[in-house]
């Protein structure tokens, strides 16, 4: 979780963030941004490194979500048997989240459609996701 977090402007080459347990990250340029919000403290930050690229994910607790500890995500999604892959639009181009499934991840047949992809409402496929402090998606929002 972020403790402290940069400015809302920082959308510079380089930023820090100090996340709960003490421990610092730094954002070099080139990373890729996955989920399109400003981080605030009290986010939850999912970050990583591929292909030579760090990605970082900040996720707001959803404070009117029926839910508790609900960190949503909302987007693209294809279903596995495991995990739920969150894609995206241009700047996402052969990139994916990959969001392991809690044990106890209910998710209604009439959700996913024949190409595993989250129908929940709207003009285009779409899933809105709690994610634990940990990771994983345990319910749909």
């Amino acid at each position: 979780m972020v403790w402290s977090a940069p400015p809302r402007s920082a959308t510079a080459s380089q930023f820090t963030v100090e996340l709960e347990n003490g421990q610092t990250v730094q954002f070099t340029e080139p990373y890729v941004a996955l989920h399109r919000r400003g981080l605030s403290t009290g986010d939850l930050l999912l970050f990583g490194e591929e292909y030579g690229r760090t990605w970082y994910a900040a996720l707001a607790l959803d404070e009117v979500s029926p839910v508790d500890g609900c960190y949503g995500i909302v987007g693209v999604a294809y279903d596995e048997p495991d995990a739920v892959i969150m894609v995206g639009g241009e700047e996402w181009r052969g990139v994916g989240l990959r969001l392991p499934k809690s044990e106890d991840l209910q998710v209604p047949d009439n959700v996913v459609d024949s190409y595993g992809l989250y129908q929940m409402g709207g003009e285009y496929p779409s899933g809105s996701f709690c994610v634990d402090p940990g990771g994983e998606v345990f319910a749909l929002r």
